[in-house]
């Protein structure tokens, strides 16, 4: 597989990355666990998702199903080493993660990512983007 720098930094990422944002709807956890262990197989090392996912559809009730279910699968499988892991704070124009109409701040980044952390199992994002802003 194709690999490319990302930005200036030391990362190598897969000329493709795993989207997951429908990952807790239309994908239960098993399916992908399934995905995952077949991308890394492979030569994807790079997973993409956002504590708003699932989309499919959006909700309170789902927002960060997706993020826990690859916390899952790093918990089960201690593979979370040479996995390059993207994920995505929401900004005001969503309302189903904070009900809150407040922009991006400091204290709503922090909280964001902390529970982006908890919910992946993880002690790090190795690429943290602005969802929404």
């Amino acid at each position: 597989m194709e690999r490319h720098r990302l930005g200036t930094s030391d990362l190598e990422v897969s000329a493709f990355c795993l989207g997951t944002m429908t990952w807790g709807t239309q994908n239960d956890a098993a399916e992908a666990h399934a995905q995952i262990d077949y991308a890394l197989d492979h030569g994807i090392n790079f997973l993409d998702t956002a504590e708003m996912y699932p989309t499919t559809p959006m909700s309170a009730e789902t927002a960060g199903e997706t993020e826990r279910i690859i916390g899952d699968w790093f918990a089960r499988t201690g593979r979370r080493e040479g996995v390059i892991l993207a994920t995505k704070c929401v900004g005001s124009g969503n309302r189903t993660v904070r009900p809150d109409p407040a922009p991006i701040s400091p204290v709503i980044l922090r909280t964001a990512l902390e529970g982006s952390l908890q919910r992946l199992q993880t002690d790090r994002i190795d690429l943290y983007q602005l969802h929404w802003p």
